[in-house]
């Protein structure tokens, strides 16, 4: 359903008089993540009063809190982005579809815009796992939209078109496919009866037909149109990120994040890091308590005071009545009474409140937050992110590979499933002019695999995988490819190293079996001598190779055993030929041995 551009509702909608109905729910979402992500105060947690908290600990708490849960979340955004670092990421052009306006033109090609010519970030790639990647992890309700950065280009040119993200609280309505009503993060300056106001709305509204840019010029949020162009792609291009269904309000669909789960752990770890700043401030420093006989100039020592004819606590003396004599805040005790029964006062007439042991209650309540933040890891099944080590951790449990796998392979499809129809609707920009036909377009567009194979492990955890393996003796064959694994993760930057080691382990007959296992079998004609030749010569073999022929690791599989044959049967030759020399040395039977013995 269309939506009618007017003065009016855009006005209504710079006010939030009218928003879309699950605007409130979908801001919740997101500000719960965003504040963890993000590092910003989480007011809700920190604006809630503790028993018996005064006021001037809960404002230092507010204070002084720094961000402890956003490393957590920063561990988790991380570790995605390694998605692209995977085996079998990859982005696949078809040649034979680009439209004979442009095969002259290699630089005007999808490929040449999409993967080296992006605007800010060079190839689409690199936005979506800069940009696109946290925000489908904070926000999954957000929205992407996508036009042109220039819409008057001359006639041999193509439009840039460049994605934008609006998150929930700029989402002031939202219709997919239909329509969004967009608020901008940017601001608009305007001025009004000679004074300039830097803050001004900026909304954008996108339906099927047009995008238009609306700028406020006057207070009371008063709108106009700065510009409308028309798009003409027959839809409107805008879409939310998507995640995990959440709930349906009407047509309406609401997402909740792959890492929502992450939430309620941080929270209380954000809570309980909070609430230990306070113990901190209130036991590690000191408290003296004094006795004081300067009353109060402001409540002539009464220790109240009326504001408003209404009773309060004296501001000055906080309700003591006496004056504090040091230029530290003491706890001020007023003098007893000298009457006949009452104590005197002590001597001397101040002295410290002893507390109790720091150390021990902040170890306690910092193992709480390190618990906290493990859980929140858990949650998601990336808790070999954490600090803690499993094995010292009391919460640990077994590390289940399959289960973060299901994880990243989720989020990995959201981020192909955007960045595929990002690609859509830019080939569409660009050349739904040159090539008419919907489907012809559709045959230009790259094929995104979602890869299967996740390098995320830290080796030190590989290693000790690795390890485990070895001690429970398992397969050769499972052996060979954790091989794999670390080699490619401990050498990932250095790839002649990397490549040589899995060539070794591709070529080698017997990967993981012992010298003396092969000699065995070798006696026993289990093996080839061919076979055997090659196993106990591999790595040579393939540095060999690699030095002889500079494309080995590009040829066939087939190919390079071949050549790793041929080295092979030069050994068994030079083998044969030597033992021949030893034989025909060697003193027939009966023959006597003379040596010459010198003087």
């Amino acid at each position: 359903m269309p939506i009618n551009v007017t003065r009016d509702l855009i006005e209504q909608y710079a006010s939030k008089q009218i928003k879309y109905k699950a605007y409130d729910e979908a801001v919740e979402l997101y500000k719960a993540l965003r504040v963890h992500a993000n590092g910003e105060v989480p007011e809700d947690i920190i604006e809630e009063r503790r028993p018996s908290e005064s006021d001037r600990i809960k404002e230092y708490r507010k204070k002084i809190y720094v961000p402890i849960t956003k490393p957590t979340v920063g561990k988790v955004i991380t570790s995605l982005s390694k998605i692209r670092r995977s085996q079998d990421w990859s982005i696949n052009y078809d040649p034979n579809t680009i439209p004979a306006l442009v095969s002259g033109r290699e630089d005007e090609t999808l490929q040449a815009y999409c993967e080296e010519r992006y605007p800010y970030f060079r190839s689409v790639t690199n936005w979506a796992f800069s940009v696109l990647l946290k925000a489908l992890q904070i926000d999954a309700n957000a929205v992407e939209a996508i036009w042109p950065l220039e819409w008057d280009v001359a006639d041999a040119e193509f439009l840039r078109p460049y994605s934008y993200i609006f998150h929930s609280d700029q989402v002031l309505d939202f219709a997919m496919d239909d329509y969004a009503v967009l608020l901008s993060a940017d601001s608009h300056t305007y001025t009004v009866d000679g004074r300039t106001y830097t803050n001004g709305l900026i909304i954008y509204i996108i339906d099927r037909q047009n995008i238009h840019r609306w700028v406020q010029y006057d207070l009371g949020y008063k709108m106009q149109e700065e510009w409308k162009r028309p798009h003409n792609l027959g839809f409107a291009p805008v879409r939310r990120l998507g995640g995990v269904f959440y709930k349906a309000l009407d047509n309406i669909f609401l997402y909740e994040s792959r890492i929502q789960a992450m939430v309620p752990r941080l929270d209380e770890a954000a809570r309980i890091y909070s609430d230990l700043q306070a113990e901190i401030v209130q036991h590690v420093h000191s408290d003296k308590w004094i006795y004081s006989q300067t009353e109060c100039r402001h409540c002539k020592g009464k220790g109240i005071e009326f504001v408003n004819d209404k009773k309060c606590e004296c501001t000055q003396c906080r309700g003591v009545g006496y004056v504090n004599t040091s230029p530290y805040s003491n706890i001020v005790l007023r003098p007893v009474n000298n009457v006949e029964g009452a104590a005197p006062i002590p001597t001397p007439p101040a002295g410290y409140i002893q507390k109790t042991d720091v150390a021990l209650m902040v170890d306690r309540i910092d193992g709480q937050v390190d618990k906290q933040l493990y859980g929140a890891l858990s949650a998601v099944n990336m808790e070999f992110l954490s600090k803690t080590p499993l094995a010292e951790s009391g919460v640990a449990k077994a590390y289940d590979g399959e289960e973060t796998n299901n994880f990243v392979h989720s989020v990995a499809e959201d981020i192909v499933d955007v960045m595929d129809w990002t690609y859509f609707v830019i080939n569409e920009y660009r050349y739904k002019d040159v090539v008419p036909n919907k489907d012809e377009r559709r045959k230009m567009l790259p094929a995104i695999p979602v890869p299967e194979k996740f390098d995320l492990l830290s080796s030190a955890l590989l290693l000790d995988d690795l390890a485990k393996a070895n001690q429970n003796k398992l397969s050769p064959v499972i052996l060979n490819q954790m091989q794999l694994e670390y080699a490619a993760k401990k050498f990932y930057n250095d790839h002649q190293v990397k490549d040589e080691l899995e060539t070794v382990f591709e070529l080698d007959p017997f990967p993981n079996i012992t010298e003396d296992d092969k000699m065995v079998r070798l006696n026993n004609n289990g093996i080839t001598q061919l076979d055997y030749v090659i196993s106990s010569n591999i790595q040579q073999f393939v540095r060999r190779a690699m030095a002889e022929n500079k494309n080995f690791g590009s040829i066939t599989m087939a190919e390079r055993k071949g050549i790793i044959i041929g080295y092979a049967e030069e050994v068994i030759n030079a083998n044969s030929t030597k033992q021949s020399i030893l034989t025909d040395m060697a003193p027939e039977e009966g023959e006597e041995v003379i040596e010459e013995v010198e003087a």
